[in-house]
């Protein structure tokens, strides 16, 4: 899959993509609410496993105008072929730009109007209150816990259509 908005294109990863996203991921700040930070030789096992796959779970984010590599998305099958998840990791140079509103924004369009999709999903950690912030600006309504303590927030494609009509 590859997407682009008005700044940003979601693209497979790549190798070459390793160094650059292990800038972020090795950032404490960054993996603060995910686990703690790669090391260089655990952000390429996770590149190889999870963004160069047949079924990708993440795709590379970049900004169009520079290609820089400023994070990631989270896009992949949740329950079964009608759900998906949704979620972001940005460099801290990208915190504060929009960057995770807009590309969750064309996520959800895409897997709505293009993908057929039924719902889609964001887990988040209670005290994510900035990943929360864009989760409640996308329309999402909180639906429960998952197992592990994270907070699943949902979109379905009805509540989705009817947001864009008004």
């Amino acid at each position: 899959m590859r997407l682009n908005t008005e700044r940003l294109e979601v693209r497979p990863f790549e190798l070459s993509d390793v160094e650059d996203a292990y800038l972020y991921l090795s950032d404490p700040l960054v993996m603060k609410f995910v686990e703690l930070p790669f090391d260089l030789e655990k952000t390429r096992d996770f590149i190889m496993a999870h963004g160069m796959t047949a079924e990708p779970r993440v795709y590379a984010l970049a900004e169009r105008a520079t290609g820089k590599l400023i994070g990631h998305v989270v896009f992949h099958r949740f329950e079964d072929d009608s759900v998906f998840e949704l979620g972001w990791i940005l460099s801290r140079s990208a915190w504060g730009r929009g960057y995770a509103l807009e590309v969750s924004r064309a996520l959800m369009d895409h897997a709505f109007r293009i993908m057929g999709l039924s719902k889609v999903v964001v887990e988040a950690v209670p005290d994510n209150v900035n990943a929360k912030k864009v989760i409640e600006k996308l329309g999402m309504r909180r639906e429960g816990e998952t197992a592990e303590g994270l907070e699943l927030w949902s979109l379905s494609r009805s509540d989705y259509s009817r947001t864009m009509q008004e």
